[in-house]
């Protein structure tokens, strides 16, 4: 098996006049978890590329998604603040594409444990979830959330014909920016989706990446950074059109895009939606190499300035723990090159995580419960997207005495 291969064109357009505009430290895999120390994870480049004829930011060290997605330590069921956005998501597409449970099939691509299809479910809906994760697939069938357990792709409609032209809904959120192969998934779904169906995905937005510094979402999961001007040329390929966008905070800030094929007139686009994101990204300069080196400059600057509270007094021979086994974790323990013994452990309210170890780092990922037996000065919340539950939580823990660290936007220590 090829671990992984350099990629040489654009992702989108095919285009070979790519350039590099920044790296960051070569890395292991973001949710490489170990159960064993022992293990030594092995590390890929992050060169971060952007296409100069259709401007699409993108990574060009592909690892080989077997690595990557055959066994899955994310759950998409651990935070109710997801689940209560995954419900929201599914009340407004029933709603605006008036969907009859009757006969209007759901599919969700990278299903996971089937938290999001159990909001369609749960209202009556025929649902199917497709899941490269086997542990993943097993608890969403569990939870009798029909769920295949593949990587999907041309191969997988060859294998399930029956499907085809099937499913009314067929959505894929925060697996967009995931895929090896980007053109083939597309057209995979072209052959599931019914000719008056609706292909519509959430994925991280790439201005609230430069806005809010989040570099820690650059890992090697995520193959590509993602806004509409590149997107409405790619779909153009397949004949299909980019019929509305809108902007969520799921994962600290995404894009939901809705997709219709070309032979499906009876649907009218949102204009007035696509051009406000057309504009604002013009006016953010995602076209131009500059605008990606000063946000390099700019992480390079909150680097330093994290590093630099990790020395001063203020936090000298304290106990430092984190909270949030992110996969964002493991891109920032390693590009701000943070000291092996810094972070003591890292809880994480993740059942499927605990007593492992993080990629590169002997840290061990614990429940929120062991807080309460160990004494520590600073906690530090990687996982940023959930700074406020996150607070709220800590504010119960009594009788300890400590203060939490923000990464972003700005590095800053409040009181509990």
């Amino acid at each position: 098996m090829v671990n992984y291969i350099k990629n040489n064109s654009c992702r989108l357009c095919d285009s070979s006049k790519i350039k590099n505009v920044f790296n960051l430290k070569a890395t292991a895999p973001a949710n490489a978890f170990r159960k064993n120390i022992s293990i030594i994870n092995k590390k890929y480049p992050l060169n971060v590329y952007l296409c100069l004829d259709c401007k699409h930011l993108q990574l060009v060290n592909i690892i080989n998604p077997k690595i990557l997605f055959s066994n899955y330590l994310y759950s998409s069921g651990t935070s109710k603040v997801y689940i209560r956005h995954l419900d929201n998501y599914s009340k407004d597409v029933i709603k605006i594409y008036r969907l009859d449970k009757s006969k209007d099939l759901i599919c969700d691509i990278a299903s996971n444990d089937g938290t999001f299809l159990k909001c369609f479910r749960d209202k009556g809906f025929t649902v199917l979830g497709i899941e490269p994760a086997k542990n993943l697939a097993k608890i969403a069938n569990k939870k009798k959330i029909k769920t295949k357990n593949n990587f999907f792709d041309n191969n997988f409609v060859n294998l399930n014909k029956k499907l085809i032209k099937k499913f009314k809904i067929i959505t894929a959120n925060h697996v967009f920016a995931h895929l090896k192969y980007i053109n083939n998934f597309v057209l995979a779904v072209n052959k599931l989706l019914r000719d008056d169906g609706i292909f519509i995905f959430e994925v991280g937005y790439l201005i609230d990446i430069l806005e809010k510094k989040y570099f820690d979402t650059i890992y090697h999961e995520h193959l590509d950074f993602h806004h509409l001007h590149p997107l409405i040329k790619f779909f153009n390929k397949f004949n299909m059109t980019i019929i509305n966008v809108q902007r969520t905070n799921a994962q600290g800030g995404s894009i939901r895009v809705h997709v219709a094929k070309n032979v499906n007139m009876l649907i009218k686009p949102n204009l007035n939606n696509i051009q406000k994101i057309l504009q604002l990204e013009n006016k953010k300069k995602l076209a131009m190499i500059s605008t990606y080196k000063i946000f390099y400059k700019n992480i390079e600057k909150q680097k330093n300035n994290f590093l630099k509270l990790l020395q001063s007094k203020t936090l000298k021979n304290s106990i430092i723990v984190g909270y949030g086994a992110s996969a964002k974790a493991t891109t920032l323990l390693s590009y701000y090159e943070i000291p092996k013994k810094t972070v003591k452990i890292i809880i994480d309210d993740s059942k499927i995580k605990e007593n492992y170890y993080m990629p590169e780092y002997n840290i061990q990922i614990k429940r929120f419960n062991f807080l309460n037996k160990l004494n520590f000065d600073y906690i530090i919340i990687f996982a940023w997207n959930f700074n406020e539950i996150i607070i709220k939580k800590l504010k119960t823990i009594k009788n300890k005495k400590f203060k939490i660290i923000l990464l972003f936007p700005v590095v800053k220590i409040i009181n509990i």
